[in-house]
């Protein structure tokens, strides 16, 4: 139960419901093209400002292509007072799969779990996984961060916390791995009588 209420008074709201149930309502029409279109799962997703991945997009040279949604609310509102999307397509370079290979989550050991993960953040939402903190095993909601190239963690209190303490390779150990690989790269070339000029 995310929200409970008797005799017309809120008696009860879920912590990580708490931020989205007290904002101001945000006006919005999702609209379907015969029966196609958003479902509702993925629409309160956008509301809440999270990204949804299609599928089933057309241009308007009616080519198909794939691109993560997200509504802008940066812009200005449109004639039917709604908010644009943005979007970034698969030529971006967001693949969810990868990205969550990057991160020390306890749920992508397993085949099927790490699927269903996946699957769960293309619909926007924000699942809840198991990631190592401070040597003890804790909760954390996850969400993509499509714009940034990331993901976003939050405490089971909806509080963020820093991504790179999950991550599998700090930014220092993938700086001192290129490091190598380069030294690794001259060393091979002089070995091969290519040499460096100066």
């Amino acid at each position: 139960m995310v929200a409970n209420m008797e005799e017309g008074k809120i008696n009860y709201v879920s912590r990580e419901y708490k931020r989205d149930f007290y904002s101001p309502p945000l006006p919005q029409t999702f609209w379907l093209d015969h029966g196609k279109g958003f479902t509702k799962e993925q629409a309160a997703n956008l509301i809440q400002g999270r990204s949804v991945y299609r599928e089933d997009l057309l241009s308007r040279e009616g080519t198909p292509y794939k691109a993560w949604m997200q509504l802008d609310t940066e812009k200005e509102r449109d004639r039917n007072n709604n908010l644009t999307f943005r979007q970034f397509t698969d030529a971006y370079g967001y693949d969810v799969k990868a990205i969550l290979d990057d991160y020390k989550i306890k749920e992508m050991i397993d085949p099927k779990k790490a699927e269903a993960l996946e699957t769960s953040l293309l619909n926007g939402h924000r699942p809840l996984v198991t990631v190592e903190k401070d040597g003890q095993e804790a909760k954390m909601y996850i969400e993509t961060a499509v714009r940034y190239g990331k993901l976003n963690f939050y405490r089971e209190d909806g509080k963020p916390e820093k991504r790179e303490q999950f991550q599998k390779e700090t930014g220092l150990e993938m700086g001192e791995a290129f490091a190598k690989k380069q030294e690794q790269s001259r060393e091979k070339d002089v070995a091969q009588g290519q040499g460096i000029g100066v």
